[in-house]
């Protein structure tokens, strides 16, 4: 495949995570960051951010289920996983942090109970809240290491 039509096609995927509503421009000037030292950068983000979003979820659920509830260490959690989807352009998991603050701010435990469950990970995505986004940020990261990979032997032939 030309690099051409994956970057194409990358750009198409980006596009419709867009019109979805599941990531905002922030999302697309992250891909356009070009780093010298590693082309991998945005590659690298995606499943950082991911593995970043599930541990907070998982850690927050942890502290739910405590005998008594931090409201701090859960507004702390909560301020993480919003500055991660802000910094990403992640867009519906920016809203969902407001869900999950409001819950917090109200010390209610039921209100945390239902935000995360809503975002909750598992084996295959992060929850009803936002299904398709882990799967499709897999794609985008696919498309992205094998443009690069495209790229360089395209060059090293020349």
């Amino acid at each position: 495949m030309e690099s051409e039509e994956l970057n194409q096609q990358l750009l198409d995927l980006i596009k419709g995570l867009e019109q979805e509503g599941l990531v905002d421009d922030k999302f697309r000037l992250c891909h356009s960051l070009k780093e010298v030292s590693s082309p991998f950068f945005f590659a690298e983000l995606i499943p950082t951010f991911l593995t970043d979003v599930r541990t907070v979820v998982r850690d927050m659920t942890i502290t739910l289920d405590q005998s008594i509830m931090d409201y701090y260490v859960m507004y702390e959690y909560c301020i993480k996983l919003r500055g991660s989807a802000t910094c990403i352009g992640a867009c519906r998991m920016k809203i969902a942090c407001s869900n999950l603050r409001q819950a917090i701010d109200n010390k209610s435990k039921d209100g945390l109970r239902k935000q995360l469950f809503l975002m909750r990970a598992n084996d295959h995505n992060i929850g009803d809240l936002w299904c398709p986004f882990p799967s499709s940020l897999d794609r985008v990261s696919e498309y992205r290491v094998v443009l690069i990979s495209s790229k360089k032997l395209h060059s090293a032939l020349i």
